[in-house]
């Protein structure tokens, strides 16, 4: 690469490449930076091929790391050029073509992330287009058929034509090589799943029965595979398959659906903490947006497939989730567990760390300076992904347990929030026992929450209010044995002064909370444990919440 015999031209290439292999290792910083570099080699070069490959090479890495406005926004730009040199046919007609189809594909691929599925629709047909046109090779046009069987799904409009396109490109890669079959791997679970939607059960449980054993050999029953090799799309496709036997369980009731789904849940969350140790920020946060989505998705399935869930198999779970929360809350990084706020950080430090381009002692200054700030980033949500990903369940309850007393009543709450709905998901622990329960309660919650906090600013609180009680609590719980509550709120309910809720009426009084108990809140259930409170007894740390910019998307929690 720092050959000075390349001219702007080869470097441009060398670059591009190195791009593009970085990115095949998930390592999407490394990436962005040498697409960066190709693209200006390729300006400085004046080749329009070499501008429009490199354009479509960074724009392929932006939608990786999830900056997808700016992908559209390059790959545009590479549509205008080539479909300039349709007219002065600089270049063979079919080459621009096929240019045009990797351009359109990755718009689709972007229009698709962002929720804006019409427009990723109207891009992959277009781009199925451009290949016919450019007479691709067999495996480009099955990836067409197969982008636009994944795009039919997304719109909603005809599960039978996700079914058609993607069942075209099994017939056309059915002889393909491994690289090419890439697309294919990840259509086929949304084939799976479309066949369920339109009652092929037997359909779908095929396709997933046999992908999962001819991609991971799940069949024989073993450990899938080295979990260091995976990656983000790996993952996904394990999750949809899980999707699959979700969806063949609430239809068919077959418990080997429901055991299944279950496997791949488990297997997925444990992928999650050994696949991404050494991974970088692009793909960290994008992998704990996916564990975040599916955590809340598997709680809800076991609720309701009615398995008898162990008290440590939900600890490992909500405890999991709510060290995700906690140490973003802790490390200034709010929203990672989405990760839009950090990710938007990484990028604008080191967007700023690559425009400082001079040789000057302040130049070199502030460009250490920023790659320092880069380094902390990147070592910070590494340190986060990999620490929090795995919690041992049976130690941690064994744990909580030993420091409890017969008195003591956790109520553990979690907040799933995300495209697969919203759910309240309550965990309730004593010495010897426990109760689950899922609601999908948000606007109730929310309505509650609010009427409960105008309550406590009035001068009067109204008497009866029992309904939130009831929702907070998992079905069998009695509040009444229990001296000592401790909670753990999540979501909306860290706006609610759960002291403050009405348990009963006495001659016409109510009776609150804090008259009847001992309330007292806490962060997680690591911190309930002996070994945590006894580990170091010579300094403290105090953490409290920061109000002065608070998050107005709950209304509870609207200062107005």
């Amino acid at each position: 690469v720092h050959d000075p015999k390349l001219d702007d031209l080869q470097a441009a290439i060398v670059y591009r490449f190195m791009a593009l292999a970085f990115s095949e290792g998930n390592q999407f910083d490394k990436a962005r930076s040498y697409g960066l570099r190709a693209l200006d080699q390729a300006y400085a070069s004046r080749d329009p091929q070499a501008i429009g490959k490199a354009q479509d090479v960074l724009a392929q890495v932006h939608v990786e790391i999830g900056d997808f406005p700016s992908a559209i926004e390059l790959e545009r730009s590479n549509i205008a050029m080539l479909s300039g040199q349709l007219d002065t046919a600089m270049i063979q007609r079919s080459d621009i073509h096929r240019e045009l189809e990797d351009a359109e594909t990755v718009i689709g691929s972007a229009f698709k992330n962002m929720g804006m599925i019409d427009s990723a629709l109207h891009h992959t047909r277009l781009s199925y287009h451009h290949a016919k046109l450019g007479e691709a090779p067999t495996y480009l046009l099955g990836a067409n058929e197969a982008n636009l069987g994944m795009a039919h799904f997304f719109t909603f409009i005809s599960f039978d034509s996700t079914v058609h396109y993607i069942e075209l490109a099994e017939a056309r890669l059915a002889n393909a090589e491994a690289e090419e079959r890439k697309v294919l791997n990840e259509a086929l679970p949304w084939k799976a799943l479309a066949c369920t939607a339109i009652g092929r059960a037997a359909d779908a449980r095929t396709t997933a029965r046999n992908e999962l054993d001819r991609l991971f050999a799940y069949g024989s029953g073993k450990p899938v595979f080295n979990w260091t090799s995976g990656s983000i799309p790996t993952l996904r496709i394990l999750d949809l398959y899980a999707c699959t036997y979700e969806e063949l369980y609430k239809q068919t009731r077959d418990t080997a659906d429901a055991r299944m789904a279950w496997r791949l849940s488990d297997d997925i969350i444990r992928g999650h903490a050994e696949t991404f140790k050494d991974a970088d920020p692009g793909s960290l946060i994008a992998a704990s947006r996916d564990r975040a989505m599916h955590m809340n998705r598997y709680i809800t399935f076991l609720d309701s497939s009615h398995a008898q869930l162990s008290a440590a198999k939900l600890v490992s779970l909500f405890e999991t989730k709510r060290s995700d929360h906690l140490r973003a809350q802790l490390q200034g990084v709010e929203d990672l567990g989405l990760g839009s706020h950090n990710l938007r950080a990484y990028r604008a430090l080191v967007a700023e760390r690559d425009l400082v381009k001079g040789t000057s002692p302040a130049e070199v200054s502030e460009r250490v300076r920023l790659g320092h700030a880069v380094d902390s980033v990147r070592h910070l949500i590494a340190s986060f992904t990999s620490t929090s990903a795995a919690v041992d369940g049976d130690a941690l309850l064994h744990d909580v347990r030993a420091n409890m007393e017969d008195s003591t009543l956790v109520l553990n709450y979690s907040w799933a929030d995300d495209d697969n709905g919203a759910f309240l998901q309550m965990l309730a622990i004593t010495e010897r026992e426990h109760w689950f329960d899922v609601k999908p309660l948000r606007p109730f919650i929310d309505s509650l929450v609010r009427a409960q906090l105008n309550d406590v600013k009035g001068t009067e609180l109204r008497t009866g209010q029992h309904a939130l009680v009831a929702a907070l609590l998992p079905p069998g719980v009695d509040l009444t044995p229990y001296r000592h509550i401790i909670i753990l709120p999540d979501g909306p309910l860290n706006a609610l002064p759960f002291e403050s809720l009405v348990v009963a009426e006495r001659n016409g009084q109510p009776v609150y909370l804090m008259d009847a108990h001992e309330v007292h809140y806490e962060y997680c259930l690591s911190f309930l444990g002996g070994a945590t409170k006894d580990a170091e007894r010579g300094d403290v740390l105090a953490c409290a919440p920061d109000f002065s910019a608070p998050d107005t998307s709950w209304a509870a929690l609207d200062p107005e």
